[in-house]
């Protein structure tokens, strides 16, 4: 997708300090302390999606606000006073502006229209009311009817804009499900819904409905996610069930029964959250909070799992930069600057690697059992190494660190591998060989970074890939169940298709022990 969002006045985000991040595919982490805005920008997306929707509409509105015709301001039913959307540093409206000058090439159907680079949405603070504009770069894009197609504006009956990607891009998110900071899946009342996710005795009712009912999509689906919760919490065997009065839920594991208020939220979460998301299969989930009352191990299979429902990404605010640079593909930092005023930035990219696990806390991880580090390429392999080490019971000892790529992967990082043999003792390394053909030599940076390893007092093991890369692992099955019918597996040495970086995770997650146990690489994660 790679859509870039700027809110402009709206709550914590005044004109001049505006909140600006892009959506893409994958994961993406809002990271601040309390009150910072990182929650005020995670809500937008669920405050405006009555707007969001009606610029998906067929019934003119869209047009009408494009030709300058101020249109009603709708708000979700949580907004008790619409003013409360407003910065309240000033007295100005708010604008939303939708920037498609990265989005992905594919979002662009055939026209012979322009398609537009920016989106703009001005709402006026006195009478609640919006209008819109599109721009090509600087200047705003004549005012027009729309065709019949609802996409294509038109002036004197030629095309002058295409809004297709508009539309898509509003339907993705109008459609994403959010899922605020607080979750119970007991004490809510049976007939309310928390946001975008049934709750309490509603939830528990709706399981049952789910397992016994004669939509065969939703019992497979929750037969697949008892299994997730199973392999994730080590479980032997696992059923849930709703209990006879329907308070609570009944949990059959490894031969013995328990209700769920004896097993603690965590797993009351896994339940309440997942099974909601797998229903909806939405495009995005928007979640505040996911390390609630889990372990840092089951933040991360958590977050795993919760994109595995989701068919573009997971959106998460939190508190913990560990688990956002740990998990994220982009991470930003929201900040408070002052009273009612946040600014938003891009997370640095690169961070030292001892910074990098100073804020991974290893003296916590090491207290659940964790005792050694893992340094993989890069964030996108780190989601698919996690999942390859529970083949061999090792997800819950192995932390694992992102080297960042070519930018980490040199000969000159000797002060900070040794200072994170400082933290852990036991560290290992596992790169790309990045190689073209069998015969092909390690590129010079490659080769240095390894000569390092093995060079220190304490020699770090690094192995590096037989073949070209992590993807070039990857079975026709488990790309096909993963990617659809249209994708194979690639030969050991061929370049991945740059979007399976993004979303290698989800076909690892389709894989076995017995597709890697074999390789260099299966052999290597059973020896750490």
């Amino acid at each position: 997708m790679n859509l870039g969002i700027t809110l402009k006045n709206y709550r914590s985000f005044p004109e001049e300090q505006p909140a600006r991040i892009f959506l893409n595919k994958g994961f993406t982490a809002l990271v601040g302390v309390n009150n910072s805005g990182k929650s005020n920008l995670l809500k937008f997306f669920w405050e405006f999606r009555p707007l969001l929707r009606q610029l998906t509409s067929s019934n003119g509105i869209l047009h009408q606000a494009l030709q300058g015709s101020p249109r009603p301001l709708e708000l979700a039913q949580t907004v008790r006073d619409p003013e409360e959307v407003f910065c309240n540093r000033n007295k100005l409206g708010l604008s939303i502006e939708f920037d498609f000058s990265q989005i992905d090439s594919s979002w662009f159907p055939p026209s012979r229209a322009i398609f537009p680079s920016r989106f703009v949405i001005e709402v006026e603070r006195v009478t609640k009311s919006w209008t819109a504009k599109a721009y090509e770069g600087d200047n705003v894009i004549p005012k027009g009817a729309l065709d019949l197609d609802a996409t294509v504006l038109r002036n004197n009956s030629q095309p002058v804009a295409d809004l297709a990607a508009l539309y898509k891009a509003c339907q993705q998110i109008s459609q994403s499900i959010y899922i605020p900071a607080f979750r119970n899946a007991i004490n809510v009342g049976a007939n309310e819904h928390f946001y975008d996710i049934q709750t309490g005795q509603a939830f528990i009712a709706q399981w049952r409905a789910w397992q016994a009912g004669n939509v065969k999509q939703h019992s497979r689906e929750a037969r697949r996610l008892t299994g997730e919760i199973r392999k994730i919490f080590g479980y032997d065997s696992l059923e849930v069930n709703a209990a006879n009065d329907n308070q609570t839920l009944q949990l059959y594991i490894d031969g013995e029964t328990y209700m769920l208020g004896e097993l603690g939220s965590g797993i009351a979460q896994f339940f309440m959250v997942l099974a909601n998301t797998a229903i909806k299969n939405p495009p995005f989930v928007l979640i505040d909070e996911p390390e609630l009352n889990l372990h840092p191990s089951l933040q991360r299979d958590f977050l795993g799992c919760l994109a595995s429902y989701a068919t573009e990404g997971v959106v998460f605010a939190t508190h913990n930069l560990g688990l956002a640079l740990a998990q994220a593909d982009r991470t930003y930092s929201v900040q408070r600057v002052g009273h009612g005023r946040s600014e938003v930035h891009s997370y640095g990219e690169t961070p030292r690697l001892p910074e990098f696990l100073g804020e991974l806390s290893f003296a916590g991880y090491k207290e659940l059992g964790f005792d050694k580090i893992l340094l993989v390429e890069g964030v996108t392999d780190l989601r698919a190494i996690q999942h390859f080490l529970t083949f061999y019971g090792k997800q819950d000892q192995v932390v694992l660190l992102p080297l960042g790529g070519n930018v980490l992967i040199n000969g000159n990082r000797k002060e900070e591998l040794l200072e994170v043999q400082r933290i852990c003792p036991h560290v290992f390394a596992l790169i790309d060989s990045e190689k073209s053909s069998a015969s092909d030599l390690l590129e010079s940076p490659r080769r240095e970074f390894v000569a390092l390893c093995g060079g220190l007092p304490d020699p770090i093991p690094c192995h590096v890939l037989d073949r070209r890369s992590l993807e070039n692992y990857f079975t026709d099955g488990a790309i096909k169940a993963a990617l659809g019918a249209g994708f194979s597996a690639l030969g050991p040495y061929d370049a991945a298709p740059k979007r399976w970086k993004v979303d290698n995770w989800r076909i690892a997650h389709e894989m076995e022990r017995k597709d890697i146990e074999v390789t260099d690489l299966g052999e290597f994660l059973d020896s750490i």
